[in-house]
């Protein structure tokens, strides 16, 4: 009978200190969780801001396109009319 209390006793003590790492290794899992929800909430501004800059991109391509169709158009009458003189 003594050795089932031992038996017995030293089970309860595994329990509890498995209790405790338990509780610890669901702490670190919270803080895990929160950690990863505040990267998630950065990642989502850190895309808003390259959207953003994407967009300027492009807006500055279409712009320099245009720009630049109208200065091959200038230049081809520039030329045109220099040929004129010539």
């Amino acid at each position: 009978m003594a050795h089932l209390e031992r038996v017995v006793k030293a089970e309860e003590a595994t329990l509890v200190k498995l209790e405790h790492q338990k509780q610890a290794i669901q702490e670190e899992i919270t803080a895990s969780d929160g950690a990863i929800a505040e990267q998630r909430e950065e990642l989502t501004g850190i895309r808003e801001v390259l959207d953003e800059k994407t967009k300027a991109v492009e807006q500055v391509k279409k712009t320099t396109s245009k720009a630049s169709k109208v200065l091959d158009q200038a230049l081809k009458e520039i030329a045109s009319r220099v040929r004129s003189f010539i």
